[in-house]
């Protein structure tokens, strides 16, 4: 589980990381463990309702937080919950928090009410250890070990492409395209039509694949060992050198802050940050940023993880 905790410490260090440089002077970070309430130190999931609460999903319950109050909901004090092993969290486009667990099915949370969903109710498979996503359109899509599932007009409803988490990998762009990667490559699914794009993907690889959709519409792709991809416009570029990734190396996490620069967590090289200065990402490397973050600048491990 330590891998979990040191998720969680680095995601708050990389919040620090990104908004610092404006709102320093104006934020305090803190720090909260079970010495404040939380169930347990490892933190798997983390969402923000519209009413403004936190939600926290641990091995031992979810957590509602309002700033001050850790409220914990188990199996103890909510049976509808059925078990305290929570590993995903989304809320749908009518506001209800969506939980996923393991091998208890999925629970949704909506005005006041827990409600469980298990194989009885339609789900194909109980564990959904793979967590949850929620579309562009605010619909939630389950990953079982039976396969993907939709959540749509108060049914169960399978994905358009058959398959386990341990074959695909599932992306939701801001542009409106759903990418899925998985040992053929990368397919983009748009209005009706598919998009498939060859990538070096094996099916080994699959469950460590990690994608994200920047502004201009384009595809980040990290893969497992081989590093960092872009697919823009049809065509993939390699940019492990760019960022001075030596191979063979795994990127964790991906994400894009408000000035387009590229934050990237590693398991065991730290964090990367790639702000390419050239308009067109795919023009002149010379001068591009690139800063690494580890240990020596405050990191508590040199391991970030997405999970």
């Amino acid at each position: 589980m330590n891998h979990i905790s040191l998720s969680w410490l680095c995601r708050v260090w990389l919040l620090c990381l990104l908004v610092a440089p404006t709102v320093a002077a104006q934020y305090r970070f803190d720090n909260w463990t079970t010495e404040h309430g939380l169930p347990q130190n490892s933190v798997i999931s983390i969402t923000q309702t519209r009413d403004g609460y936190l939600w926290l999903a641990t091995y031992n319950g979810v957590v509602r937080f309002d700033g001050v109050h850790f409220t914990v909901f188990n199996r103890n004090n909510t049976p509808a919950l059925g078990t305290n092993r929570i590993c995903g969290l989304g809320e749908d486009a009518a506001g209800a928090l969506w939980m996923s667990t393991i091998e208890g099915g999925v629970v949704r949370y909506q005005h006041g009410v827990f409600t469980r969903f298990t194989r009885e109710q339609g789900l194909p498979h109980n564990n959904v250890m793979m967590g949850l996503r929620i579309s562009n359109t605010g619909v939630p899509l389950f990953f079982t070990d039976a396969g993907a599932v939709w959540r749509r007009d108060d049914s169960f409803q399978p994905y358009e492409v058959s398959g386990t988490p341990k074959d695909m990998q599932i992306h939701f762009g801001a542009s409106g395209t759903q990418w899925l990667a998985d040992k053929d490559g990368v397919t983009a699914r748009k209005n009706g039509q598919a998009t498939r794009y060859p990538m070096p993907i094996t099916s080994e690889a699959v469950p460590g694949v990690r994608c994200h959709e920047d502004r201009s519409g384009a595809l980040w792709l990290a893969l497992p060992q081989r590093g960092l991809f872009r697919l823009k416009d049809g065509r993939v570029t390699d940019y492990n050198e760019r960022i001075r990734l030596r191979l063979p190396a795994t990127i964790s996490v991906i994400l894009e802050d408000r000035d387009g620069a590229l934050w990237l967590g590693t398991p065991d090289s730290g964090l990367i940050h790639f702000r390419p200065q050239a308009k067109d990402k795919e023009l002149s490397k010379e001068q591009d940023t690139v800063t690494v973050y580890s240990t020596s600048n405050g990191l508590p491990s040199r391991g970030i993880l997405d999970r």
